[in-house]
């Protein structure tokens, strides 16, 4: 019973974030309606069926989960956006171009309430409650429902979802399937796994290779140690016991290069590197206790490493190779700063008329003419013309400087415990000294490896946000909000109890 709760409880909490990923990414308003209130419903009942501690019976598990999220401030926090969210589905203006009609005709254009946020379209802006609120869900689930093992068990299920997706990605371009069309009128678009975009498919690869790499890592240090972490995979074979997250690292990695996504394929390789540096290390690092094991590992690791590269070498197609020549750091540049592109003035300009609440989910497509000139007009009905491809200026301009705020808290508010944790084990190892270690490598080196991993790939997909639109896909979305308070399961025992949200 106790294993079967180990496995359950934490799919139970992953369900809407697995829904998200395999319902086109999370793109599809339509889809989404019909699945996530289930999906939500299910992982709300697993606040019901809260994983236990060893001697804690069922009720003392409801009253310690239900107590400490009352005190939670994330809670409270995720309750008020989701209202502010809701506010604009009962204060609707008109669309000032899909509307000109009755404009014309003398119908008042403005809200109801125009000191409350309000929206022109109810049905899409319901579709970004529809992104948040199951992703906040599952985050304070397992904030509070999973115990650490849960949380380890829970970052597991998102990395061999992933992998599946790959494989189903892998299998549309070998079988040659039919990709579905993309938008109205319909148009071909390169459409890999269940991604019709390619920048959200690398961003959503990019972060759970990011997150193998840090599993993998955690997954040799047990094994050297002696020291396998409850609910983890077990196995007799030594090699498979060590290495198997290594086949989601080159799944990933390889779905990564077929999304052709250059600014996550530039992302994943910046995190390959990174890798290797922290591999050698840790190979190096630290007492001479251990020393060797780790130095063999080290050189199996990179091994496969280069096997998987070889491979992608041999058999990746020629788009790939077509992409990574047309990068150069000015096109990168110049798509980070948004040069060269109306999109970030005309945001600018919405923003600056509607600066505390914006103009309602998905307002940017419907204001945005209004605010270009004549020879940009046609760019709103291409490709992408709905999004600013600035993830954090388009919710300024579509949520205003309030909704943008409760959202940023939101984020912040996951990352301070573990962020917390991380200080404190540090200075720990400072004031312990370690033989062979600077100060710089303590900071490192002071937290286990999934730690480090969540956060660099949460950091990449930030990073990406500010050149493209990656956080519109509830799939990338979802991942960033739940990946934050799961890494908490890797911190050690008596330093996350004194750092547990909810607790006083």
């Amino acid at each position: 019973m106790v294993r079967i709760s180990a496995i359950l409880v934490p799919l139970l909490v992953a369900v809407p974030v697995l829904a998200f990923a395999w319902t086109y990414g999370g793109t599809r308003a339509q889809e989404l309606l019909r699945v996530m209130p289930w999906a939500s419903l299910v992982c709300a009942g697993s606040f019901l069926l809260p994983q236990r501690h060893p001697g804690e019976s069922w009720g003392a598990s409801l009253r310690r989960v239900f107590t400490a999220a009352v005190r939670d401030p994330f809670v409270w926090t995720a309750l008020v956006l989701l209202a502010y969210l809701a506010i604009p589905l009962f204060n609707v203006s008109l669309c000032p171009v899909c509307d000109w009609k009755a404009i014309d005709a003398g119908v008042n254009p403005f809200p109801r309430f125009r000191w409350l946020p309000f929206c022109a379209h109810p049905g899409e802006h319901l579709s970004v409650i529809v992104w948040f609120a199951p992703s906040l869900l599952v985050a304070a689930a397992v904030r509070h429902v999973l115990v650490r093992a849960g949380k380890r068990v829970f970052l597991e299920l998102l990395v061999w979802n992933a992998a599946a997706l790959a494989l189903l990605g892998f299998a549309q371009t070998v079988t040659g399937a039919q990709f579905p069309y993309w938008g109205t009128p319909p148009r071909p678009v390169h459409f890999f796994s269940v991604f019709g975009y390619a920048n959200m498919a690398g961003a959503f690869f990019g972060l759970t290779y990011t997150l193998s790499l840090g599993l993998w890592l955690q997954r040799l240090t047990d094994i050297e140690g002696g020291d396998l972490k409850p609910g983890t995979f077990r196995t007799d074979h030594p090699f498979l016991a060590a290495h198997y997250p290594a086949l989601a690292v080159g799944l990933t990695l390889c779905a990564v290069l077929a999304t052709v996504s250059r600014a996550s394929i530039i992302l994943a390789v910046a995190v390959t590197a990174v890798f290797v540096a922290y591999l050698v290390m840790r190979a190096f690092s630290g007492n001479d206790w251990g020393r060797g094991r780790r130095f063999r590992s080290c050189v199996t690791v990179l091994s496969l490493m280069l096997g998987i590269f070889a491979a992608v070498y041999v058999y990746a197609p020629p788009t790939v190779g077509h992409e990574l020549r047309t990068l150069s750091s000015f096109s990168v540049a110049d798509r980070v700063t948004g040069k060269g592109e109306y999109h970030t003035r005309v945001a600018t300009a919405i923003m600056r008329d509607f600066p505390l609440f914006g103009v309602g989910g998905w307002g940017y497509r419907h204001f945005s003419p209004v605010y270009m000139k004549p020879g940009e007009k046609p760019g709103v009905g291409a490709s992408g013309g709905a999004n600013v491809h600035n993830d954090y200026l388009q919710f300024l301009v579509e949520h205003g400087l309030v909704g943008f705020s409760l959202m940023a808290a939101c984020v912040w508010l996951l990352m301070l415990p573990t962020g917390r944790a991380w200080r404190q084990l540090t200075i720990q190892a400072i004031a312990a000294g370690r033989s062979g270690m600077g100060a710089s490598t303590q900071v490192v080196f002071a937290v286990q490896a999934p730690i480090i991993w969540g956060v660099l790939g949460v950091a990449a997909v930030l990073v990406h946000a500010f050149g493209d639109c990656p956080l519109r896909s509830a799939a990338v979305l979802s991942h960033v909000l739940t990946v934050l308070p799961a890494l908490f399961g890797f911190l050690p025992h008596a330093v996350g109890e004194a750092n547990r949200p909810g607790t006083k």
